[in-house]
């Protein structure tokens, strides 16, 4: 199946990553379900619109996520509380030289 659908990206209101969505035409979700299903439980999220407004959305059940945003949650929970310990535009002005 190919999605002929726009790919928007979503902020997840639990964490600041975020997460794309392809939304697809009811026709086509309807005749592809099976395989809309698989890619859901694999971490895609989908959007079900009818005559171009949304109605449904389609991913993982019980807040599963794709191993990958996991990791980019990882690393913005490792940076909460680094500082770089100046003035910004000091340090750029510093790497310029």
């Amino acid at each position: 199946m190919q999605s002929r659908g726009a790919t928007y990206c979503h902020s997840d209101q639990s964490s600041t990553s975020l997460i794309r969505m392809t939304t697809i035409g009811a026709y086509e979700a309807k005749t592809h379900l099976s395989e809309l299903l698989e890619r859901a439980s694999a971490g895609e999220e989908f959007i079900i619109a009818k005559h171009g407004r949304a109605l449904a959305r389609l991913g993982p059940a019980g807040g599963q996520r794709p191993p990958a945003l996991g990791v980019i949650d990882a690393i913005i929970d490792a940076r909460r509380g680094i500082e770089l310990g100046g003035d910004l535009r000091a340090l750029i002005e510093e790497g310029r030289a």
